[in-house]
């Protein structure tokens, strides 16, 4: 039979100042005593600490509403996600109906990472496979798949916990300017929208006109070609009356001829003016692109890496989990102007140096060589950079052997892919020497 499960004195203690937290942990589920060891733990056989990281790093908060109206008496109706966090923290210590049913859920969300982490023999097996899936970013999956495992010993649950502790820190160091650029590239797209729509209504009305002119040659045209064909079908008049007839009959060609013409101009000019539309809407449907995966890359950093401390911001000047670039001075040579304030932000939140030259398309040329000079690592985006600025920079950096980069992309999402394997390599590099 399943019981009331009080709440601890330590749980009590540290929710007392916080009127929800009390109300979530003073209603705890039924939970059912006894359990047996299995090669995996189950959700409440977890230490208890373990809980707050694994409920809001490996489920989100609508996951949560779910299960707590299905399995926990209605509870989800109406509440706080702080407060259906703390619910859920304080529940799932005990086997109850909650616990057991968010137990079966994880183990079906992330049955395949599971699966693959079932191949762990050892504690050193299952570390590798930790940080494998972190490297790929399978940050929930691979802590559930972690921390249930029989072979997680107190050293790699001690690194699950730092490690999702300092990751909860990077994003709350990172939010506010994320939110700004947020704000700016949907502004850009508001604009970009509207000059297309003003764009595209200024062609439909040059097209329009261009319509009624032809229709008016059409016109014309059937006219001279009907007094024509009268002029031909006329009875034989006097020799007298015959030449100004066909002095008339000359002039009409002439005009039907000229009408030809004005008729092709006017054809032509309809079709470049559709093909200039055309051209328009492909470069708005590839800034469109560019904005919708640039949106993704400031949208990841609200990913579901959720707090596992609850805190907004990382004060820590040796936070290790960051990308440090060393204080390196990174010269960005070549890519959009407009995401020059994001790139800039990219590398000063990786502790380095940002500087930028275009390329030649605004500054001046000869102030690249002084940059390149001044730089220790150049990127250079060799989608959107003069071919001039291209080769000075290749036999720059090969003549004096500096580290550079070449990047396929102008996106903020290759550039940040790009400046974290950089850090990445140099911390390698510190950690040799």
């Amino acid at each position: 039979m399943c019981l009331a499960h009080p709440a601890t004195t330590a749980s009590t203690a540290s929710t007392a100042s916080n009127p929800v937290a009390v109300d979530a942990i003073s209603m705890p589920l039924a939970t059912c005593q006894g359990s047996t060891t299995r090669l995996r733990r189950k959700l409440w056989e977890l230490e208890g600490r373990m809980h707050c990281p694994v409920i809001g790093t490996c489920l989100t908060n609508i996951e949560l509403r779910n299960l707590a109206n299905k399995h926990g008496n209605g509870h989800g109706k109406g509440r706080s996600d702080y407060w259906l966090h703390t619910f859920f923290v304080t529940n799932c210590q005990h086997k109850n109906p909650l616990a057991l049913a968010t137990f079966k859920f994880l183990e079906r969300k992330y049955s395949a990472t599971v699966r693959q982490f079932a191949s762990a023999k050892s504690s050193e097996d299952l570390r590798q496979l930790w940080q494998q899936a972190l490297d790929r970013g399978e940050t929930a999956a691979a802590l559930w798949a972690t921390v249930s495992h029989g072979q997680c010993n107190e050293q790699l649950q001690e690194q699950a916990y730092e490690t999702i502790h300092m990751l909860s820190h990077q994003i709350g160091a990172g939010q506010q300017a994320d939110l700004k650029r947020l704000v700016i590239a949907e502004a850009e797209l508001k604009q970009l929208k509207t000059e297309s729509q003003q764009q595209h209504k200024k062609l439909q009305q040059q097209l329009l006109d261009k319509d009624q002119q032809l229709q008016a040659l059409k016109t014309q045209l059937e006219q001279l070609q009907l007094a024509n064909l009268q002029l031909q079908q006329a009875p034989q008049v006097e020799c007298d009356e015959i030449e100004p007839l066909r002095q008339q009959n000359q002039q009409l060609q002439q005009r039907f001829e000229d009408s030809q013409s004005a008729l092709q101009r006017t054809a032509e000019q309809r079709d470049h003016w559709q093909m200039t539309a055309l051209t328009h809407q492909r470069k708005l449907d590839k800034i469109r692109a560019q904005h919708d995966q640039d949106m993704r890359t400031l949208e990841a950093a609200f990913g579901t890496r959720a707090s596992a401390s609850g805190c907004s911001d990382c004060g820590s000047a040796d936070c290790t989990s960051c990308p440090d670039l060393c204080t390196n001075k990174v010269l960005l040579v070549g890519g959009l102007h407009r995401m020059v304030e994001q790139y800039r932000a990219v590398v000063e939140r990786s502790n380095g140096q940002f500087s930028h030259h275009d390329g030649g398309k605004e500054d001046s040329r000869a102030r690249l060589e002084s940059m390149l000079a001044a730089a220790d690592v150049i990127i250079c985006a060799v989608d959107c950079v003069s071919h001039d600025a291209y080769y000075k920079l290749k036999r720059f950096c090969k003549q004096q052997n500096k580290r550079h980069i070449f990047m396929e992309s102008s996106s903020l999402s290759s550039f940040a892919s790009t400046v974290n394997t950089l850090a990445v390599k140099l911390e390698q590099e510190s950690s040799a020497a």
